[in-house]
């Protein structure tokens, strides 16, 4: 069942997110400390028909759900991940994280070499989400990691928002593309 103030944030965040690019960083930071938190909650209004599909699953004994401390013990055995819980120590096949993203910098992205060759790893990234790397590298490296977006964009969390980023991202690849061959110019390959 929808619970009403959890829709309600939910809805906000679509009237809310336009209004966070005009805005200076002094709004910005007073958007931070005094709105955001508000918009904390939201993270866990997922919706209803998603969490009636886990609740079958759990009901149909496929999924366990297990609630875990921040200070969680999970080390690989030979049956598969242990997982030391509330309620004691617990052994599963697979471990699904389904908490929220914090938010974090560039220089968080867990790829040294990569962050090593950033220009700025305090910069905020913004739409179309490509990274500034060496001056001299035609490289073009694009982030939509969650939480290096979430630093700038407290809403970007959701299928309809990563639809939107990923769109960015596409659209600004297939602009660079030479469209008389076919094959895109300067590109990075990456295994």
């Amino acid at each position: 069942m929808t619970q009403a103030y959890r829709y309600a944030l939910l809805r906000g965040h679509e009237n809310f997110e336009p209004l966070l690019d005009p805005m200076n960083d002094s709004d910005r930071e007073v958007f931070r400390v005094h709105l955001a938190p508000v918009f904390g909650d939201c993270y866990a209004a997922i919706p209803h028909i998603s969490v009636q599909r886990v609740l079958a699953l759990y009901d149909a004994g496929v999924v366990d759900l297990v609630a875990t401390q921040e200070a969680a013990a999970f080390m690989a055995v030979p049956e598969g991940i242990s997982i030391q819980t509330i309620d004691g120590e617990k052994t599963f096949d697979f471990v699904v994280d389904a908490r929220g993203q914090a938010a974090a910098s560039v220089k968080a992205l867990p790829f040294p070499t990569l962050v090593q060759q950033i220009d700025d790893t305090e910069a905020a990234l913004l739409a179309p989400y490509r990274m500034s790397l060496a001056p001299e590298s035609l490289a073009r490296v694009y982030c939509l990691a969650m939480p290096q977006i979430l630093a700038l964009n407290p809403f970007a969390q959701g299928l309809a928002n990563c639809a939107v980023i990923s769109k960015s991202a596409v659209d600004d690849i297939l602009a660079d593309r030479d469209l008389s061959s076919g094959s895109p110019r300067n590109a990075v390959k990456a295994a």
